[in-house]
């Protein structure tokens, strides 16, 4: 909904997330660091006003096709649930760093997904984005890989249905 805010925000400016997922960043920062890898969250959580914006501005300079590929309407923005971070840069060069290489090879360890994979834009609708991660648990992260081919959107999209159909009672 357009007034929904986590209560549990921590960090600063454009950098805060829910606690859980802030804790998980630190931790993966924290053994990224240990090899010279340098990860910061460039943004974190948005509310609807802020993605309103964000998703205006881009109709205004660069049309709706290219809008909703890159940027998600308002209400639908995973940043709006505080456990999406943007990492270090939003341009695709980010692919040819040695973080995006780090990345690659361990954040499912600490509990984050790639949200939009090269080669999945028809699944997830949006643009490959090299830098946008969200945080699903170790757990999460670990039976999306081993059961959904590493695919989020999968692993998401069946997991909400298991809710809705209360799955877990059959």
């Amino acid at each position: 909904p357009s007034n929904y805010t986590p209560t549990d925000l921590v960090g600063e400016g454009k950098a805060k997330v829910r606690q859980e997922t802030f804790d998980a960043f630190e931790k993966m920062a924290q053994a990224a660091q240990k090899e010279d890898i340098n990860l910061w969250i460039l943004s974190g959580f948005r509310s609807f006003q802020r993605q309103t914006e964000i998703y205006n501005r881009s109709l205004a300079n660069r049309g709706p096709e290219h809008t909703d590929k890159f940027i998600a309407r308002p209400g639908q923005s995973q940043h709006q649930l505080g456990t999406a971070v943007d990492i270090n840069s939003v341009e695709n060069s980010f692919v040819n760093t040695k973080e995006y290489a780090w990345l690659k090879e361990n954040a499912e360890t600490f509990g984050f997904s790639l949200s939009f994979p090269e080669g999945q834009q028809e699944k997830t609708g949006y643009a490959f984005e090299p830098w946008h991660y969200r945080y699903i648990t170790p757990l999460g992260a670990t039976l999306q890989k081993i059961y959904f081919h590493d695919s989020q959107v999968d692993f998401l999209n069946t997991l909400n249905a298991c809710l809705e159909e209360n799955c877990y009672n059959m």
